[in-house]
């Protein structure tokens, strides 16, 4: 499953953008100051080479539609892209070795991004769709090449939000790995937010009986 590697140098082919929007839908084509700032990144937690099936922080869980074996670079993910490309040119990764993943989010965001590279060091399109429910809200293709190549896939929205992100490589052979998973601006649902606004009531009530 490793990539193999290259001694000699080689050129990046940086990969041209293409994004189709449904409704109010901003592509982040590069992991810059402003979006580092204004989102929060997941944290990979495990041994490399093992699988999970989501990552989580306090307050948002996204959870993958099958299992993605952690990787490293460079000790067990060959090559990665460098700032100003990519956030780091060496971030743990998710592998997967079929070519489409869902990830659903626990809570609704504003803003959602991930960087992608195929397996093999050669040029592939890869695509995000970012959905609200059933509606696609917007859709980014790039092509990325698997050496050291890896592209920022993130978009924004202010009148929708995306519920979940289907992120595909239909054309790569062997596989590809996302990294740096990252949201921003969360929007509960309305009925977890009566239940927040039923929790507050509850707690005030409580602290009254004490006194």
């Amino acid at each position: 499953m490793f990539k193999s590697r290259v001694a000699l140098a080689v050129a990046l082919v940086v990969g041209m953008s293409a994004a189709t929007a449904l409704a109010d839908f901003t592509v982040i084509s590069m992991p810059d100051a402003a979006y580092l700032a204004s989102t929060t990144k997941l944290p990979v937690v495990g041994s490399d080479f093992t699988y999970v099936t989501s990552l989580s922080d306090p307050d948002l869980t996204v959870t993958f539609s099958h299992a993605l074996e952690i990787m490293t670079v460079p000790s067990t993910w060959a090559t990665w892209s460098s700032p100003p490309d990519s956030e780091s040119a060496t971030p743990r990764v998710l592998f997967d070795t079929g070519t489409t993943v869902r990830i659903d989010l626990s809570t609704p965001a504003k803003t959602f991004g991930l960087e992608m590279e195929p397996n093999r060091m050669e040029v592939f399109s890869m695509t995000a769709d970012f959905y609200d429910g059933a509606t696609l809200v917007g859709s980014i293709t790039r092509s990325v090449d698997g050496m050291a190549g890896a592209r920022l896939f993130a978009g924004a929205t202010t009148s929708d939000k995306f519920t979940h992100v289907v992120v595909s490589a239909p054309l790569v052979p062997s596989g590809y790995a996302i990294a740096q998973l990252r949201y921003g601006e969360l929007i509960p649902e309305p009925a977890t937010l009566l239940l927040l606004g039923s929790g507050l009531v509850g707690a005030f009530v409580y602290r009254k009986r004490r006194k």
